[in-house]
């Protein structure tokens, strides 16, 4: 995130959510999903991303 006009947002919670996957989705995957949810906000300050 440090090339970009974008920080954390401290100030929020880390979201997540687990997804349903059945025994053959597993078995084919080898795992089961998790996704996580990261809160950004706009930095302050922008850095110039042409450079």
């Amino acid at each position: 995130m440090k090339k970009t006009n974008f920080m954390l947002d401290e100030e929020r919670d880390i979201m997540g959510n687990m997804t349903y996957n059945d025994d053959e989705i597993k078995k084919g995957l080898g795992y089961e999903q998790l996704q996580r949810y990261v809160p950004i906000k706009l930095k302050e300050e922008k850095i110039d991303l042409e450079a």
